[in-house]
């Protein structure tokens, strides 16, 4: 008989800045952001993407993750995710078997089929098909990693010939591929193709936890088991009182969601009414408040879904470095704490304070 489910925590780091932003500093921050969640415990850092334009920076993830991942020995580091029809694969594999030495083979690679149209007309990438490209993509990738002599593909989007990846990945095979889908298709796709399926961040707790009753499903259906790792993705923010979390959090948290907004997040991917966003929509996509709260909802959230690796984003555009790390020290110190005893008792979570 299965134990009871323990959760682990990891980072969802997703560096976004205004225009003109310090890079240097703003790398030197992740560092730090990654240093601390290592001295915290914490399992694994993941990092977002999306296409820096007029609205906003965000530094590239597969440079960044070659900087920050000497700060966190020990740790897993991954994609969270990339758009995988914005990458040739080819070179994505050379990228990934590069992370998986880099970091001890202790990478995964988060991909999916993107979905802001923008990112897409600035690359000159169609938007069209771009599901059928993240299956051809994998397909490649798993070609590559799983062949040491040249190996050709004849696909879609993709056509090569006598290709060898002499940078060889040090996890047999390559590393795990986490598919990130919130779509019926995607889904399906996910439990088909994936190693494992990865939660958006952009769906309250209960939608998510239908997509992984969804996802349960497929896997069944296909006679595959559930994967071991089962990463979801949740804006969290722990303040000290409930009005403290959110009079810090609100206004970073509301504008970044209108930025989304603005990209089509809301009407052309969660097929929701475009209108101008406020706080209580973007709080509905996010854990704010108190420890106790906080546990409280993280407790029955991966109740429901059964994630066991919760990837928590506390940093949005604009935000105090020092008001994220806080957030963060909280979350580790005493809400996920109070919520592996209350799996593992069948209580009510509990924080110390």
């Amino acid at each position: 008989m299965a134990g009871p489910l323990m959760v682990e925590l990891g980072y969802f780091l997703n560096p976004e800045y205004e225009p003109g932003v310090d890079v240097h500093r703003a790398v030197e921050e992740q560092r730090e952001t990654v240093r601390h969640c290592r001295d915290l415990g914490l399992s694994a850092v993941v990092v977002g993407e999306h296409l820096s334009r007029a609205e906003s920076v965000w530094l590239p993830p597969v440079p960044l993750l070659c900087r920050i991942c000497g700060d966190g020995e020990g740790m897993l580091f991954g994609t969270g995710v990339l758009a995988a029809p914005l990458h040739n694969p080819v070179l994505l594999a050379e990228q990934a078997a590069f992370l998986d030495g880099l970091t001890g083979g202790r990478f995964a690679l988060g991909l999916s089929a993107g979905w802001n149209a923008g990112e897409f007309a600035s690359l000159s990438v169609p938007l069209a098909r771009r599901g059928a490209a993240v299956d051809e993509a994998v397909e490649i990738l798993r070609l590559l990693w799983g062949s040491e002599g040249p190996v050709s593909h004849a696909g879609h989007r993709y056509a090569f010939d006598d290709v060898t990846l002499s940078l060889r990945p040090v996890q047999p095979g390559g590393p795990p591929i986490w598919i990130g889908a919130s779509s019926e298709p995607a889904l399906r796709r996910a439990a088909r193709i994936g190693d494992a399926w990865i939660a958006t961040s952009h769906l309250p707790n209960e939608g998510v936890v239908k997509q992984a009753e969804r996802y349960r499903s497929f896997l069944r259906d296909g006679g595959r088991p559930l994967p071991a790792t089962r990463p979801g993705l949740r804006n969290i923010y722990v303040g000290r009182t409930h009005e403290e979390a959110v009079r810090e959090v609100g206004p970073y948290l509301t504008s970044s969601y209108a930025m989304f907004d603005d990209w089509g997040l809301f009407s052309d991917v969660l097929r929701q009414h475009k209108g101008t966003v406020d706080y209580a929509q973007a709080a509905e996509r996010a854990v704010v408040g108190d420890p106790q709260s906080v546990a409280e909802q993280l407790t029955a959230f991966v109740t429901a879904s059964d994630v066991n690796l919760l990837l928590a984003r506390t940093q949005w555009l604009g935000m105090e470095h020092r008001r994220i790390l806080d957030s963060l020290e909280l979350l580790a110190t005493e809400v996920m704490p109070a919520v592996n005893a209350a799996l593992a008792s069948g209580a009510e979570p509990r924080t110390e304070a």
